[in-house]
């Protein structure tokens, strides 16, 4: 699934055909670490938990912060390089979607924002830090549990009305996404004794999911719950995302070259995501042309 969600996002900052709305992959992603958190927090090991994200997430986080402002120095006016200063600042504080939602719609090309695509590990790094309070809250009340999940998906839907953008980077607007599938993983991991390898339900949705990415008309900058996001494609794209991670998928896909290329693809994520939105961004460079993503863009 890791490496469904990095391939749908990539080919969205290549802008390449059929994938204008695969930005949605990124919601996978926020499903798939509310997944992994849910298994990894264990009750009394909060600092285990936070040292074990920290070595997995920093190093390559840094790195690519570091690397771009020093290439970005060589290769862009100071003027656009004191924007990427400002966005590293805002990164290094693990507040990059903060800095973001100060400027424009994630959607805008106005500025020059290598380092847009942080905006994401910002809000999984603020989630990862509420975690144990939400597990110490999830064991002394589901209920408690189900309305904090409610309250952020419907304060998402509701803000995306007046604020796409609010609702688009802000932690509190997200952590439904989080949740949902976090709770899913607290049920099957109980001991309900749950019969709950369906691959071909598994299957079916995944393939709903690229449908969703494809076909489903989402503009991240309209105000309305239904095609705006986050909204109801961000809410199916969750719900597909879960159901795989739920219900696993057929041996004979996982085995097969698509299955074995995706789950190498998975592997390297985290690296792929991190460094393919800067070395486009600054690959393309042209001054006071903003983010440029493709290069007939900056003819």
């Amino acid at each position: 699934m890791r490496g469904v969600a990095v391939v749908l996002v990539v080919l969205f900052h290549l802008n390449a055909p059929y994938f204008d709305h695969g930005f949605l992959g990124v919601d996978a992603f926020f499903v798939i670490s509310g997944f992994l958190m849910a298994i990894l927090y264990q009750k009394g090991k909060v600092r285990d938990f936070y040292k074990c994200r920290a070595s997995r997430l920093l190093p390559a986080y840094f790195a690519t912060i570091i690397l771009t402002l020093v290439i970005s120095a060589y290769v862009t006016l100071p003027s656009e390089h004191s924007q990427v200063v400002e966005q590293g600042v805002f990164a290094s504080v693990f507040l990059p979607n903060i800095g973001f939602w100060l400027q424009n719609s994630y959607f805008s090309k106005a500025e020059f924002n290598p380092l847009l695509h942080l905006w994401s590990l910002g809000v999984e790094i603020q989630f990862y830090l509420i975690v144990p309070l939400l597990a110490w809250l999830h064991r002394r009340s589901y209920r408690l549990s189900a309305l904090l999940l409610l309250g952020s998906m419907a304060g998402a839907f509701l803000l995306v009305n007046v604020s796409p953008k609010t609702a688009f980077f802000m932690m509190p607007f997200r952590a439904w996404q989080f949740l949902l599938v976090a709770g899913v993983a607290w049920y099957l991991s109980s001991a309900r004794g749950l019969p709950y390898s369906i691959p071909w339900l598994g299957m079916t949705a995944l393939i709903l999911l690229l449908g969703i990415t494809i076909a489903y008309p989402v503009d991240g900058q309209l105000p309305d719950p239904i095609f705006g996001h986050p909204g109801l494609a961000a809410l199916l794209i969750t719900l597909a995302t879960a159901c795989v991670l739920a219900f696993g998928l057929p041996d004979s896909f996982e085995r097969s070259i698509p299955g074995l290329i995706l789950r190498k693809l998975g592997d390297w994520s985290y690296s792929i995501y991190l460094a393919h939105f800067p070395v486009i961004v600054l690959a393309l460079y042209v001054p006071f042309s903003g983010t440029i993503l493709t290069p007939l863009a900056g003819c």
